[in-house]
């Protein structure tokens, strides 16, 4: 599920460290929760999460690989550099 940037006024102030503006940050909220109590549950259980992540590391980008960009909308591509 993905969220659209949140717009508030309350610029400044992360997210974590303030209640919700609206209800789209109403629904992060919840999601983090959900997932924090679940990671909870799992770890005082002593069970290994089987379902998360979604993801394989494997089948993820890494640094220095190429990328296919053609056929691709590159005016809604966003690219974030990391700061070291």
């Amino acid at each position: 599920m993905l969220c659209t940037p949140t717009r508030n006024p309350s610029i400044g102030i992360e997210f974590l460290k303030r209640l919700p503006a609206d209800e789209i940050e109403k629904t992060r909220r919840a999601i983090r929760v959900f997932f924090y109590l679940r990671s909870l549950s799992h770890e005082l259980r002593l069970q290994i999460d089987s379902d998360l992540p979604l993801t394989q590391p494997d089948t993820l980008v890494k640094e220095n690989d190429k990328l296919d960009l053609s056929n691709s909308d590159l005016i809604a591509c966003t690219v974030h550099m990391k700061e070291t």
